[in-house]
């Protein structure tokens, strides 16, 4: 191309930037638009339907293992368990000694 033609090119972008930055804003609206619509909404809340507002996640991540459930808390009962019979033996540890 021409130096003559990069002049216009150029003078042309930087004098009239607006309508294509205006054609991409309608375009990402218009996307947003059509996500807001395909998806069911709850006219009450605006929340998407058939998905539940839960509580917050666990402070701390357990079942590190990836055992089942029952399995999960089966061993939880269980040291449970052995923290209780640990503590029942210290207690007659010491009242033994005193």
């Amino acid at each position: 191309m021409s130096q003559v033609h990069h002049a216009k090119l150029a003078q042309a972008v930087t004098l009239n930037p607006k309508p294509r930055l205006y054609a991409v804003a309608r375009k990402t609206a218009d996307k947003l638009e059509a996500k807001r619509m395909a998806a069911p909404v709850d006219p009450a809340t605006g929340q998407p339907l058939f998905q539940p507002v839960t509580g917050r996640a666990p402070a701390q991540p357990r079942n590190h293992a990836g055992a089942p459930v029952g399995e999960y808390l089966y061993c939880m009962r269980c040291a449970a368990h052995r923290q209780l019979r640990f503590a029942s033996v210290q207690e007659l540890s010491r009242s033994s000694e005193g």
